[in-house]
This record gives C-alpha cells, structure tokens and sequence, in this order.
C-alpha cells in the first residue's frame, strides 16, 4: 500500500512543471489580455495620429496599457452603441499579447457618462464613467477637443514638421492638459519647395512668429524678423535656404489652448509667379488665353473675378516648360465694363484689367423658316434632349496639347454667311426660339466643310437634332463643332490639319436650309470666332510670349 502511495505521489511531482507551464502560458499568451501578459497597446486618434505604449518603455506607457484594459474590464455591455455616437470618429486600438492582436473601436464624447467602445467580435460596451473621465483629461484625448492638438504650419502644399513641440488643451473640467506632441515632432532637416517665395500659414495665428532665413549659397543671414515682414525678402530666381521658425501662442484666459513650436529645415524658394494675357480689350463673347510663368503645378492657381465672369479656367502645362497656359471666355450675358482677374499662386498675386466692350453689330433678333414637320421630329423635346446628353460630356473634355497653330479658317466661305453668332433665333410659326452659337452658312449640298484649325476629333456621328455632327478639340478646352451635314468623314481619335476636310455641306437634322452651322466654345461656353480669321483683327488667339 506504502509502495502504490509513492508511485503515486512521484507522478504528481512528475507532471507539477508541465501543469505549472500550462497554466502561465494561459494566463500570459493565451488568455484575456490583462496586465501580466499584454506586450503593447497601439492608440490611433481621431485625428490620424498613432501612440504606440509598450510595457517594456517603462511607468509611463504601463499607466496607459493599464487604462485601456481597466476601460475593458470595468465596461458594461450593452445590446449597441447609440446611432448618434456610432456616426461619430472613433479611436482604433489594438491591444496586444504575445499570442494575438485584438482590435477595438473606442468612441469617445466629451460627456464622461457616454463614451463606448466596440470589440473585434462587434459587442457594445460602456465605458465606466469614472474610465472614461480620466481618459478625457490624459494627453492622448487631445483630438478630442477644438485647438487640442498644435497647428500645423503649412509650406505651399506640404506640412512641417517641428523640431519641438509643447501645446496644452483645456480639458472637460475646465483644466489644462498638456498633450502627447511626440507624434509629429522630427529631427530630420526636411527640404521642401515653395512656390514665389517663403509663403507660411497656421490654422491658428501664432501670437509671435518669428523667422529667420539663411541663404545656403553664401551663409548669409538674408532675413531675421516676424514673418508679417516677410515681403521684404526678395526672390528673383531660384534660392536655397535654411530656415528658423518660432512661433508662440500666449496663455490667456479667454483661450483653451497656449504653447509654441520651432521648426528647422530647408527650402527651395522659386521665383514668383507672373501673369499675363495675351490680350486686355475684346468683345463680349470672345476670349483670351492667359499665360502664367514660374508655375509647376497649374492645379493650385486660384482665380476670382471682380465682378464675376462665372467661370474658372483650367491652366495647361506647356510641355516641361514652367509655363501655364489657360482661355477665358467671357460669354454673351455679361455686360461691357472693366473686369479685374485675380490670380494667386505661392506667394504671388497678381491682378489683370480687361475692358469688355458692347459688340460692333450687336445681338440681333432672327426670324428663320423650318417645316412643321422637320421641327417637330428633329426639334423635338426628346431630340434636344438625347443631343444634349451626347454632346454635354464631350463639352467638357479637354486636352494639354495646343494643338491650333495661327489664324483660324472660317469652315466654309465667308460670302455664304447667313446667321452670325449670338443672335437669337426664332423659328416662324413655332414658340421655338434660341440663341445661335456659331455661324450658319448656306452652301450646295456636298460642299467641303473644313476643320477650322488643327486638333483632335471628339466625336463625329449622326444625331436628330444637330444632324451629322463632327467635334474637334483644338487644345485646352477649345472646340469646333460642326452640324447639319450631309456627312461627316473623320473617326473619334483622327489627328486633322486645318484645312482638313472633315464632311459635307448638307441639311441633316433641325435646319430649314443646305449648308452647315460651324460653332465654338471654350469647354461649354460659346465663343465668337470672327477675330481669329485672317480677315479678323486678332488673326489667330493672341499668346503672350516672353519677347
């Protein structure tokens, strides 16, 4: 009996270690995360920015480990989270064991008594009031709160990093938190490149702003003092420089938030944009082509008008040139007068008078005879319609290339012009009136019908309303468009010459005449075509060029 005992007993003692092994590795890897056995816990803000605590860091990063697993452990479930929180941004968390990552989606509010969170499986959980009270008044709730992280300091279109940061929030109590900086704080020298010169923004204005600027080339200090004052320092040409930035914003007590920033890096400061238009007086329902130098993204030019033309044009690269071309229309409803065009680019602004006068042969009402029944079949609601679905987004197309060179061709013969651009149509014996946007001519069945200058056929096919149609984009959003023919003898895709023969004079569609209706426009503006013949005044759309 003694003997059997002992076997026994040495059994036990032999499998004591492995019982003792499986049950650490449960509580440490293979259990609920807990303090023991979690390795990190990753916090991702509402603002994108990401903390990273792991227990090996020491106090600190335990402190949070430890709040987010008491948020968990003292949280109470409930069926789900309020359709109002859940449309709010949330914190991604992932807390982590040696065995498995486990994600969370913390939605926090600044009422300590409706903060939630939702685990990997999707449970709902409420937070302990007392949890979440604390996490609101930690700097890793600074997201949470209007001005609770620093400005960022904007250099054209990149943002700087600094190379220290001290910001305080007021929190949910009235207090003030310092918060967690370290996310966008940097060493590094970063290079950056700006347009027209040192142009620097904050979403909040710093109450100093100090900057100080040494120019790399010759290590002289070329400007040291408050960046208000920073349109004393010149650019002509390419400058690479070091600069020093301070910026402060003083505690107050009508403010939620105080500290400062530095930052130190390099630029490479372009010299200043320019513009200039080919030309400064034209007619209403013509258009100018605009040219800007020094620009390497047309994309960030801004434009207004005083008053309004109600467009905003799309500036073109000139092959790899640091020139940017763009045409403005300046259609038939505006009113003569001057017109100021605004144009800001970096650090450059620059504004262009143009006078706009009152048409030579002005607006006209035309009376024009079409059979009942071709206005009813080819006039029709329905084919107005279906032509304009099919032509509205060719309208909008456009290419970088210029493909027009010099003056441009009527089309047609100019002794053949019968109605001129502008006026308004009216169809006798009908309610059908319309604004006439191109030029009709009246012309023998199977006359040529020319492209009026180079480019690239958008389209070419046959509607009900505008008959055989052919559409070439010129370049920059400039198009001819081409109606009421007997046929049309390009493809999509096909590179024409001007001069090109393109269709034939014909009466397809809504027309009560042989001939062909020869338009443009700027994208969808229509434009008036008469100065760019060589009979015009202009002979061609005037380009500025730098001679």
């Amino acid at each position: 009996m003694k003997n059997k005992f002992l076997i026994v007993l040495l059994t036990v003692a032999i499998f004591i270690p492995s019982i003792v092994s499986v049950v650490y590795y449960n509580k440490t890897n293979g259990g609920a995360a807990d303090t023991h056995n979690t390795v990190s816990v990753t916090v991702k803000d509402v603002g994108g920015n990401t903390f990273i605590f792991n227990r090996s860091d020491g106090k600190k990063s335990m402190e949070v480990i430890t709040a987010f697993l008491d948020m968990n452990k003292n949280a109470t479930e409930i069926a789900s989270i309020p359709p109002t929180i859940e449309e709010n941004a949330f914190y991604q968390v992932t807390i982590s064991t040696a065995a498995k990552d486990a994600g969370y989606k913390y939605y926090f509010t600044l009422i300590s008594a409706d903060c939630y969170f939702m685990d990997g499986d999707g449970k709902a959980y409420q937070i302990a009031e007392k949890d979440a009270q604390a996490f609101l008044e930690s700097p890793y709730a600074a997201s949470l709160y209007e001005n609770g992280t620093p400005p960022v300091l904007s250099l054209g279109d990149s943002a700087a990093k600094p190379s220290s940061s001290q910001w305080s929030f007021q929190n949910s109590t009235g207090n003030f938190t310092q918060a967690d900086t370290s996310f966008s704080v940097t060493e590094e020298i970063e290079t950056y490149t700006m347009e027209g010169g040192m142009v620097m923004n904050f979403p909040v204005e710093p109450d100093y702003f100090g900057v100080k600027i040494t120019d790399k080339s010759t290590d002289q200090v070329v400007f040291d003092d408050l960046y208000e004052n920073i349109a004393s320092l010149t650019v002509t040409d390419s400058m690479q420089v070091h600069a020093e930035v301070s910026a402060k914003w003083y505690e107050d007590a009508e403010r939620t938030y105080y500290g400062e920033q530095t930052y130190s890096f390099d630029a490479v400061l372009n010299a200043p944009a320019a513009f200039y238009a080919g030309a400064t007086t034209l007619q209403i329902g013509e258009f100018i082509c605009i040219t800007g130098t020094n620009v390497s993204n047309p994309e960030n030019i801004t434009f207004t008008s005083e008053p309004s033309i109600d467009y905003t044009p799309v500036f073109y690269k000139d092959g790899q040139s640091d020139e940017v071309h763009a045409l403005i229309p300046f259609n038939w409803d505006l009113a003569a007068g001057n017109y100021t065009l605004n144009f800001v680019y970096g650090g450059a602004s620059q504004q262009i008078n143009i006078n706009l006068t009152g048409r030579t042969n002005s607006f006209r009402e035309r009376t024009i005879n079409i059979d009942s029944n071709i206005a009813a079949t080819y006039g029709s609601d329905a084919a107005i319609q279906r032509c304009q679905e099919t032509l509205e987004p060719i309208a909008q197309k456009a290419s970088a290339t210029r493909y027009w060179e010099g003056s441009f061709l009527p089309g047609a013969q100019e002794s053949a012009l019968r109605n001129g651009f502008g006026h308004t149509m009216k169809v006798t014996g009908t309610d059908i009136q319309y604004r006439h946007t191109g030029i009709d001519y009246a012309l023998a069945a199977g006359t040529e019908i020319q492209a009026v200058n180079a480019g690239e056929v958008l389209y070419a096919g046959y509607l009900d309303y505008s008959g055989y149609t052919v559409v070439i984009e010129h370049g920059y959003g400039l198009k001819s468009w081409y109606c009421h023919m007997t046929s049309a003898s390009v493809a999509v895709g096909d590179k024409v010459e001007k001069g090109a023969v393109i269709g034939t004079a014909g009466s397809s569609g809504f027309t009560g005449e042989t001939g062909v209706h020869i338009g443009m426009t700027v994208f969808d503006v229509p434009v008036c075509q008469y100065t760019l013949w060589d009979s015009g005044t202009n002979k061609g759309i005037p380009v500025y060029t730098a001679e």
